[in-house]
């Protein structure tokens, strides 16, 4: 039971662990979340001396590049799980409230409706996406210009969409 591991006061509440497995050393990089925050560690232990000079320098990068990238995994997973919520959350307080909601996603010019506007509006559970231009084609004649410039001037950055306009029912 010799070796650097048998004097470092971080191991001393296990000494079994070293002592008993033979390990020489131990290396830990720590893992951090969005913020910065340490939320663990990753470790690399040693049978033999660990490396000196250029090897351990080089061993020291690997650790460091393989917690960075097991962080940022973490944050990953963290956000996921965290949008997950908020997305559960929201469903519920909008099935409460009762209110038809719809969602445009700009990037792939697709509508997305909840049940209750499809129901508001006389439309099938089915029409639950589809694209914008189909949204457009329900707001009424007189005020679809109004409304398309509305989104023009949201898209170029003129500031939030905003528009209270009349929709045709499926049933005209």
């Amino acid at each position: 039971s010799s070796g650097p591991l048998a004097t470092d006061p971080h191991w001393c509440y296990a000494p079994d662990i070293w002592r008993h497995s033979g390990l020489q050393a131990a290396w830990a990089y720590p893992l951090r979340d969005g913020n910065n925050r340490c939320t663990g560690a990753l470790g690399l232990l040693f049978h033999a001396p660990p490396p000196h000079g250029a090897e351990a320098q080089a061993t020291w990068q690997h650790l460091e590049c393989m917690a960075r990238l097991a962080s940022l995994g973490l944050t990953l997973h963290q956000q996921h799980t965290a949008l997950h919520d908020s997305r559960q959350e929201l469903a519920h307080v909008l099935s409460a409230i009762g209110e038809g909601v719809w969602d445009w996603n700009v990037h792939t010019n697709q509508v997305t409706h909840n049940l209750r506007w499809c129901a508001m509006m006389g439309l099938p559970p089915d029409y639950l996406h589809h694209p914008l231009e189909e949204f457009l084609a329900l707001v009424h004649p007189e005020d679809l210009p109004r409304v398309e410039l509305a989104i023009q001037s949201c898209l170029a950055g003129a500031g939030p969409y905003q528009s209270e306009h009349r929709m045709r029912h499926a049933r005209g």
